[in-house]
């Protein structure tokens, strides 16, 4: 059950907020903006309650109609009301969790990435000849299975390129590799999606952000000292959803399939669609919320009034699934799977297990990185610990038993011969 206020509460809180306004020397357009905008809320507010009570199903509705209030509301009480409204308005937000420090650090290490992109965008029009992607390897995963980790840790081996990011607005920059060219209908993609245009596209965006382990990107280097070969490394969740197409587009591919348990991952993606730091889409058609966080996965639309939790454990199943049986249509050593937990608890023998599946030069810099524990990644939302998903115990265990033979068949596949 949600701890969230009644209609009853609400409209007494927000009164007050009324009345403070109508005292306050507020020009008149801001104070019939401000007056119509509390009551749009608390209408809202009292149809979701009357459609899910306190069930966990009106979560995302309830979240919508708060952020809302956020953004409309709260800059008017904060610049204008007394004290005692601004009281009324924070206990009125108390279900929205508080922006913590890791929040905050992970708001501005996001700006950080998508200023990049557009610095990218600017700076390096000018058509550059891809080279050629030698073996790329792709790390496949759920999200918040520890992909970034990985990635940052992996990172470290000098031979490699990456686009020191996520890969979102490089292939859906792409009209025909949109979800919207099929519909909104999934972030999948198929071999038939690789036609040869989106192909030497891809590879052309690609080409414009690569950079090498110093930070030094390709486009800037003179043509005589560009390699003519790099080794990529790159992830982005949603690709997970995209082997066929990628394994097209680049026949060299190898993947890092990342396995992470069904409890630690499904509740940090509890966390994450909470937070609302993931969300890659807004407004989406046939889907009544303002944002969807992680990637769409096939029947998406259906979850519109399904408890968070139950959202959360289809994406991690579908995506699991969908990787273990693309990765097994490949020959074993195009793959290897690794485990978050032998990530976390043997990271040298891990890492290198994957150089050697790679095919990578080990290097000093990378054994002194791993020789302990491993830093924690720019994308954490909140302290790990082995214990964290217990806080979300309850509503995982309304998922959990039917994950059972999916766990034992990821158990089976390794990869990697």
């Amino acid at each position: 059950m949600l701890n969230l206020l009644n209609p009853e509460e609400i409209n007494d809180l927000t009164n007050q907020l009324l009345a403070d306004g109508g005292r306050a020397d507020l020009p008149q357009a801001v104070l019939a903006e401000f007056t119509d905008n509390v009551e749009t809320f608390r209408h809202g507010w009292g149809v979701a309650f009357a459609r899910f009570g306190r069930g966990l199903a009106g979560e995302l509705a309830y979240q919508d109609l708060l952020l809302d209030f956020r953004e409309k509301i709260v800059p008017v009480v904060n610049r204008h009301l007394h004290e005692d409204s601004q009281y009324a308005a924070e206990k009125i937000l108390c279900f929205l969790e508080p922006p913590a420090d890791e929040r905050k650090r992970l708001d501005q290490h996001l700006l950080q990435l998508r200023a990049r992109v557009f610095r990218a965008a600017a700076n390096n029009a000018a058509s550059v000849p891809p080279p050629e992607f030698d073996r790329p390897v792709f790390i496949v995963s759920a999200p918040r299975s520890g992909s970034t980790l990985l990635f940052e840790t992996l990172s470290r081996f000098p031979e490699l390129w990456t686009i020191g990011m996520e890969s979102h607005e490089v292939v859906e920059g792409i009209p025909a590799l949109h979800p919207a060219a099929h519909g909104y209908g999934s972030n999948c993609l198929g071999a038939a999606d690789a036609a040869p245009e989106a192909v030497a596209s891809l590879r052309e965006r690609f080409t414009r952000q690569l950079r090498d382990h110093d930070g030094q990107t390709y486009v800037s280097l003179p043509p005589e000292m560009r390699p003519a070969a790099v080794r990529f490394l790159e992830k982005t969740p949603k690709n997970a959803l995209r082997i066929p197409f990628l394994k097209a587009a680049f026949p060299g591919a190898r993947f890092l399939f990342l396995y992470r348990e069904p409890c630690g991952n499904i509740s940090s993606m509890l966390e994450g669609w909470r937070a609302r730091r993931f969300s890659f889409y807004s407004r989406l058609p046939g889907w009544p919320h303002r944002t969807w966080c992680f990637m769409l996965i096939p029947g998406w639309r259906e979850l519109h009034s399904r408890p968070l939790v139950e959202i959360a454990a289809r994406q991690w199943r579908f995506t699991n699934e969908r990787i273990l049986d693309d990765l097994q249509q490949l020959p074993a050593s195009d793959w290897l799977r690794v485990n978050y937990a032998d990530l976390i608890q043997e990271p040298g023998k891990t890492v290198r297990d994957i150089a050697r599946f790679a095919d990578w030069r080990w290097h000093d810099n990378v054994d002194q990185h791993v020789a302990d524990t491993l830093p924690v990644s720019s994308m954490t939302l909140s302290t790990p610990h082995p214990e964290k998903w217990r806080k979300h115990a309850d509503e995982l265990e309304l998922v959990l038993p039917g994950l059972d033979s999916l766990v034992a068949r990821i158990a089976a596949g390794q990869g990697g011969a």
